[in-house]
């Protein structure tokens, strides 16, 4: 992978100079083993007119055209790379991403949108406008490639009949404040946006399609990333309402979204693509880049470094704290059982956080601090929290160094990690150490990756 010069720029942290490099180029091993080009390279090829993918071809005719549609947040590296392969082949095509920028190589029938993030806005709506107006124009002979990446579901939106994209913004905050997991709020997605849930693919009709992922999604549910804008879905209004209620969110959800829920459930409203709707054989789809992917090369990356590594075989989906004790009974374990002298435990995965301040302090800065005060008595121990695309929360932060020295040194600058916890301002806490991980976008995302190291 080409990485970025600002990716893990050297500077002084209060952490073991030593495992700290160790730790930074086990994560740039990771990171290139999801990096959008690379893969997309590695699946997609062209010979002449026959294009394939994994291992199906498509044979374009003279009277084909080939469409690419990018969406997320690796949507500028997947088009790039899917345009140097096709070459004259490729007819137009269209990126929808969170910065506005251009390819490496500007391509003129490449149209680059901005969308909103991580609230959908009319950024988001236009885009949507922009995209459903590019595909209209494809048929039967025709080839749709879309590239989906995790973000696309905030960046590309068009809220169904009768419900405003201001509704879709306080129903995302609401979700998004009361730790709902992402399945859950993909369910919602799905039923009150019109680009999800299959929904994209429909747009592309007549078309034959191609859908390449790049999943952000713990388990890798394909329908769930992006919130499945071009595969079925089997949930339901029902569903919907359902997790309204089971999560105790039905005084503060908007009253027009309740109304066409509710209305859904009584036939009202179209339902989602289905399973039994959707022609395999005319529309593929296929994983290229995961959490799994990144966490084997971080892995082997550490093996060769002379590390006994240990991956966790469950991934970090609840609550921050409830997390960090798995975590340190885990670490525990394999500590006690008296492994080799260098020892290295990975976990991936995306824990909730409830937010109840207006600091800084996503889920990767939280997690930090409520391992670094974990490890305070643990001689030898280092640690980061890193998510894969380069942003915690709303932070520019992508996560953070810590080490088993990392409270003492904290009190000593006069930082109190309970009262950093319990305000969410980790931010600041590591701020003041210098142990921030900051890189600016990595142009990749599958999730989040946590590791412990023990000399």
């Amino acid at each position: 992978m080409k990485i970025n010069p600002q990716y893990f720029k050297e500077h002084e942290t209060s952490c073991n100079p030593r495992l700290q490099r160790d730790i930074t180029a086990i994560i740039r091993s990771a990171l290139g083993s999801c990096d959008p080009s690379t893969i997309i390279r590695k699946h997609l090829s062209r010979n002449g007119k026959v294009i394939q993918a994994f291992d199906q071809k498509w044979v374009i005719s003279d009277n084909g055209k080939v469409y690419v549609c990018a969406i997320g947040k690796a949507a500028i590296p997947m088009i790039s790379s899917t345009k140097e392969i096709l070459g004259e082949e490729m007819y137009a095509g269209v990126a929808v991403t969170k910065v506005k920028s251009t390819p490496e190589r500007y391509y003129k029938n490449i149209r680059v949108l901005k969308g909103d993030h991580p609230l959908p806005g009319k950024h988001s709506e236009a885009a949507a406008d922009e995209v459903i107006e590019f595909l209209h124009s494809t048929s039967l002979d025709d080839l749709v490639i879309f590239l989906v990446s995790g973000g696309g579901s905030a960046l590309v939106s068009k809220p169904a009949q009768g419900i405003t994209i201001v509704e879709m913004q306080q129903l995302t905050s609401v979700l998004l404040n009361a730790s709902v997991p992402i399945q859950e709020i993909n369910i919602l997605r799905k039923h009150l946006d019109t680009m999800k849930g299959g929904g994209l693919l429909h747009q592309a009709l007549p078309a034959n399609t191609l859908t390449l992922i790049l999943s952000d999604v713990v388990g890798n549910q394909l329908a769930s990333v992006a919130s499945g804008p071009t595969l079925p879905d089997i949930s339901t209004y029902y569903d919907c309402l359902r997790i309204i209620s089971e999560r105790s969110l039905m005084d503060l959800i908007p009253p027009g979204i309740l109304k066409y829920l509710r209305d859904g459930t009584a036939g009202s409203h179209l339902e989602t693509l289905k399973p039994n709707e959707y022609d395999i054989s005319r529309h593929k789809a296929y994983l290229v880049g995961s959490l799994q992917m990144a966490i084997k090369a971080a892995a082997d990356s550490a093996t060769k470094m002379g590390y006994s590594v240990i991956t966790a075989s469950d991934y970090l989906q609840k609550d921050a704290e409830m997390e960090t004790n798995r975590i340190m009974a885990q670490f525990a374990d394999m500590v006690n059982g008296n492994p080799p002298q260098k020892t290295l435990m990975i976990w991936g995965g995306e824990v909730t956080v409830q937010r109840i301040g207006s600091n800084w302090g996503g889920r990767n800065l939280h997690m930090a601090l409520l391992l670094s005060e974990a490890i305070a008595e643990m001689d030898g121990v280092s640690g980061i929290t890193f998510a894969t695309d380069g942003e915690d929360g709303s932070t520019d932060a992508a996560g953070a160094f810590f080490d088993s020295h990392t409270h003492e040194k904290a009190k000593k600058a006069g930082l109190l990690g309970r009262t950093a916890l319990e305000s969410q301002d980790s931010y600041h806490y590591f701020d003041t150490l210098g142990d921030l991980i900051v890189t600016g976008s990595t142009e990749t995302n599958v999730n989040d990756m946590i590791m412990l190291l023990k000399e």
